[in-house]
């Protein structure tokens, strides 16, 4: 019986979804939710590509870049995360500095105050892997020696003494020959 049946009104518009039997289209309980999209007659709201980020009621899985460096994307964003320190964004590629999909620890030598990209410790210092400082640890004692990026303490060999001898011995940063005779 045509009397006991509602009548379809169309296409529910992008950025909102609309199940089957649905009665309204376009309202705020059927936009999509932020990190997710829908193109124009969809049922049901997708999540956003990797290293973009959506705003509610997003019209497309790529509607936003994910920004830089210091920040990354994965599926589902609804805005950049940034990236905590000791850590990096990945992928490193050059196409990618804008499309940063995860993060990764520094390795053990670098560091990262304010995630992104790791450098190389200080000289005099080492770091283990995921420092949040350039100075994390300080070498050691006069039989040790740590050069820049060091991921831990470097033995003195027999026969040499840690440089330079006028910065404390526990922040050593090279090696040098002992003088003949000594």
């Amino acid at each position: 019986d045509v009397r006991n049946t509602a009548s379809c009104s169309g296409n529910c518009d992008a950025g909102y979804a609309c199940p089957q039997r649905s009665t309204s289209q376009n309202t705020e309980s059927n936009i999509c939710p932020a990190g997710t999209f829908s193109t124009s007659g969809a049922s049901n709201c997708t999540a956003c590509d990797v290293g973009y980020y959506c705003e509610e009621g997003s019209p497309s899985q790529t509607q936003h870049e994910c920004g830089s460096i210091g920040t990354y994307c994965p599926s589902r964003s609804s805005a950049p995360v940034d990236v905590p320190a000791g850590h990096y964004s990945t992928p490193t590629t050059a196409e990618s500095v804008s499309f940063r999909t995860g993060i990764a620890p520094c390795p053990a030598g670098e560091y990262s105050t304010d995630g992104g990209t790791c450098s190389p410790c200080n000289e005099g210092y080492y770091c283990t892997q995921q420092s949040n400082s350039s100075t994390q640890n300080a070498c050691g004692s006069v039989g040790k020696y740590c050069p820049s990026g060091s991921s831990a303490p470097l033995n003195v060999p027999a026969g040499h003494y840690s440089t330079p001898t006028t910065v404390s011995e526990s922040l050593r940063t090279g090696i040098a020959p002992c003088p003949a005779g000594q």
